[in-house]
């Protein structure tokens, strides 16, 4: 869900020209990162923890597509 919010911040910040929503996707990201390390590498199975890293690193490269300027 976390990585979801940081790819719906990055869409809507180029939909609207916002950058304020830009300084949010890091963050968020950030956040999701240290959910991952301190809950889901301690408490969860092998293919539940593969789907969530995968989530993961397509929001961290989505994101960051989202957030490049046009040229």
């Amino acid at each position: 869900m976390i990585a979801l919010v940081a790819v719906v911040l990055a869409w809507a910040g180029r939909r609207w020209s916002l950058q304020e929503l830009f300084w949010l996707v890091y963050p968020v990201l950030v956040a999701g990162g240290v959910k991952l390390l301190w809950k889901d590498f301690h408490f969860d199975e092998p293919a539940a923890l593969f789907v969530a890293m995968a989530t993961y690193g397509g929001a961290l490269i989505l994101a960051s597509r989202l957030m490049k300027r046009e040229a």
